[in-house]
């Protein structure tokens, strides 16, 4: 990995300023001269604006000191009618009011101390001189505006060339859109959303977003509750009799996902259900009967599936609507969210959705099992864009469609997760962060929203793989000037010999992602993987010597020897793992 330190944070404000002067100084000026044109206004509130435009404090500009500036007794010793103490006429007969002369507005007088440009105009110049002095002006601003655009467009440039090992080694196709302040300032796509028929993505494509559904299965509630017709405090037993204590649960345990509900996702037969066309009231019976986890509302244990697949059913009872009209009524329609909907196995052929899939090896991929998404109503099941996910951002955080009280529910920070987001502390941007990523078959999300900059970062993929989450940190970091790495597989790779070398198992504690469990690190010829104790396979990308990047889950990973040269340890990201023997 490649470090890259803080870019200087001017060129946007000096972009945004340059641009912004360039625009309403030459809008301005252009108004001024065709109104001058057609004679709708005069030289002289010409004059003024362009004294304004220019900053200009000339000699003699006011008419109270016309006789100073005109017919002081330096400039003639006696009056003369029609015409100057120089001899030069003036055209329009108006009296400068002390001795008589006549001046004109942009016509005959060039003198410097007398007549000055500005007030007593000779033939042709003092209006072409204001006019040359602007357009002086308006090219230093502009030549100012185009030295910050070019570095504006380096930015756009940096961020494409970042993605470019991820989009080349196969660990990224899809879309990105940046925004700040209420302007893009990156968006592409890359790859392809049919490999078998050449298919590129587009900015229009659209993607399964796994976990980050969650974000329109809360705003749902959340609008059904500023209707009056739930309550937060809502226990679920109405809805659900047969969820063994959904007495104490309410709603804003299933929201916050501190409802100690067994979960879906868990269970033995969670990818035969997958293979089923589902409704939320049939995934809420596949946990009816179990017991709690832990006490409702005391913790947030994981990401509870089966909490919002509930959700999608109070949903439904509430509104007498199937889920994806409810959240089409609720929410799509009113965010103007055109391109986006409820995947519940009738409307995939007509949404053009992007076809998704998985890593394959180091470095191939594969098409991804087809599942039927009405399996993940609620927790997993949306389908939209870049475009309308930033769209969906900029609505909530400007304080539409949502109450005040409901939006201030979604975006408390007092807990670090719920309602679809995560909300954090983050040092690296030195604000509190909203985001949230989401995998599910063929697919990886990420959105980021930085309140104090305005920025959005969206990142939508049809390969399975979690670089969409480091992707769009790293593209916020880009844009905020802050020191980022960049992603290169080890060229040339290590040969089969080396990676023998790295092989073992290693036990990690009670705090890693799976509690005590013991991974195993294997070599297949030029390839090395990690199995896990379900049996899942993550491919490792050579990045270094001894260094790799977990394919599925894009989490760092670093052999640590002894002084004998063996594989001592592993670290995972920030877990640390202890051989208990080694493979020769």
């Amino acid at each position: 990995m490649q470090r890259f330190d803080r870019a200087p944070n001017i060129v946007r404000r000096q972009f945004i300023f340059a641009t912004a002067a360039v625009d309403a100084v030459a809008k301005r000026a252009a108004t001024f001269e065709d109104e001058f044109a057609r004679g709708k206004i005069g030289l002289g509130r010409r004059r003024r604006w362009g004294r304004r435009l220019l900053g200009s404090t000339a000699r003699g500009r006011n008419t109270q000191n016309y006789a100073a500036n005109c017919c002081s007794k330096r400039a003639h010793k006696k009056p003369r009618r029609n015409g100057l103490a120089d001899g030069r006429q003036c055209v329009r007969k108006r009296n400068c009011g002390d001795c008589g002369c006549q001046f004109g507005p942009a016509d005959v007088y060039t003198a410097v101390d007398r007549h000055s440009s500005l007030d007593h105009a000779s033939a042709g110049e003092p209006g072409d001189r204001m006019f040359l002095r602007m357009v002086a002006a308006l090219l230093s601003l502009a030549l100012l505006a185009s030295a910050a655009l070019a570095q504006e467009r380096s930015r756009a440039e940096r961020i494409d060339a970042y993605l470019q090992p991820y989009v080349q080694s196969g660990n990224f196709s899809g879309a990105v859109l940046a925004k700040e302040n209420g302007k893009v300032v990156f968006e592409k796509a890359y790859g392809l959303a049919d490999r078998e028929h050449k298919v590129p993505n587009t900015m229009d494509t659209r993607f399964h977003v796994a976990s980050v559904s969650m974000q329109f299965t809360a705003a749902a509630v959340l609008r059904l509750v500023d209707e009056g017709q739930l309550s937060l405090d809502m226990q679920v037993g109405e809805f659900a009799p047969r969820i063994k204590g959904g007495e104490k649960i309410m709603v804003r345990d299933l929201l916050t996902e501190r409802s100690g509900l067994p979960d879906i996702n868990n269970l033995p037969e969670y990818n035969d259900i997958l293979q089923q066309h589902q409704t939320p009231a049939s995934l809420v019976a596949k946990i009816e009967g179990q017991a709690l986890l832990f006490e409702p509302g005391s913790k947030f244990l994981h990401e509870e599936h089966s909490a919002y697949n509930l959700l999608a059913l109070i949903v439904e009872k509430k509104t007498g609507l199937p889920f994806a009209s409810a959240v089409e009524r609720l929410v799509f329609r009113p965010a103007r969210m055109e391109a986006s909907g409820i995947d519940d196995d009738s409307n995939a052929g007509g949404a053009k959705i992007a076809i998704g899939y998985q890593p394959e090896g180091i470095y191939g991929v594969s098409r991804a099992t087809e599942i039927h998404w009405s399996g993940k109503t609620g927790n997993a099941s949306v389908f939209t864009t870049v475009g309308d996910e930033t769209k969906w951002v900029e609505t909530l955080f400007a304080g539409q469609l949502l109450k005040a009280s409901s939006r201030d529910a979604m975006l408390d920070t007092s807990l670090t997760v719920g309602y679809g987001w995560f909300k954090r502390s983050n040092k690296r941007f030195e604000e509190t962060t909203y985001s949230m990523n989401g995998r599910a078959p063929g697919f990886a999300s990420f959105v980021l929203y930085l309140p104090k900059e305005k920025m959005s970062v969206v990142v939508f993929s049809n390969i399975y793989s979690s670089a969409t989450t480091t992707i769009g940190y790293d593209i916020a970091a880009i844009l905020g000037g802050l020191p980022y790495e960049t992603f290169h597989p080890s060229d040339p790779p290590p040969s089969a010999a080396d990676l023998k070398t790295c092989t073992g198992t290693f036990q990690f504690g009670a705090d890693f992602y799976q509690a005590n469990a013991q991974l195993e690190v294997i070599a297949e010829g030029q390839e090395l993987s990690l199995r896990w104790p379900g049996g899942s396979v993550s491919p490792l990308i050579p990045v270094g010597l001894d260094q790799f990047v977990d394919r599925a889950y894009w989490e760092q990973v670093k052999i640590e020897r002894d002084a004998a040269g063996q594989p001592a340890g592993l670290a995972y990201g920030s877990f640390h793992g202890t051989a208990i023997h080694n493979k020769k």
